[in-house]
């Protein structure tokens, strides 16, 4: 009879190390959340999850708007490097009703 107990596996686990590697890569690039999760292999609505943590918490930013290499759509690029942040996060009117941030 085996007695050594069976190793199971922590979800929680998982989720922290994919959090920390969505700040980590996004310190060191700029990129798109579908860019993020092709290149760390994580499943796009857990991105979405680690992204708004980061941005409630001050820590993750939109640079820029632009067309996705992955997708080929209108997407906003993304950084946790803080140097990198834009001046303002606020919009403006006039920039809110034309659909235009940061630039």
């Amino acid at each position: 009879m085996n007695t050594t107990p069976r190793k199971s596996l922590n979800p929680d686990k998982f989720k922290d190390n994919e959090l920390k590697a969505v700040h980590l890569f996004l310190q060191t690039n700029i990129a798109t959340a579908t860019e993020v999760a092709v290149a760390l292999s994580i499943h796009r609505p857990n991105l979405c999850r680690y992204k708004r943590f980061w941005e409630k918490r001050g820590e993750l930013a939109e640079v820029k708007k632009g067309t996705c290499p992955v997708t080929k759509h209108l997407a906003c690029f993304l950084t946790t490097n803080k140097a990198l942040f834009p001046d303002t996060l606020q919009l403006t009117l006039f920039d809110a009703g034309e659909g235009n941030r940061y630039e």
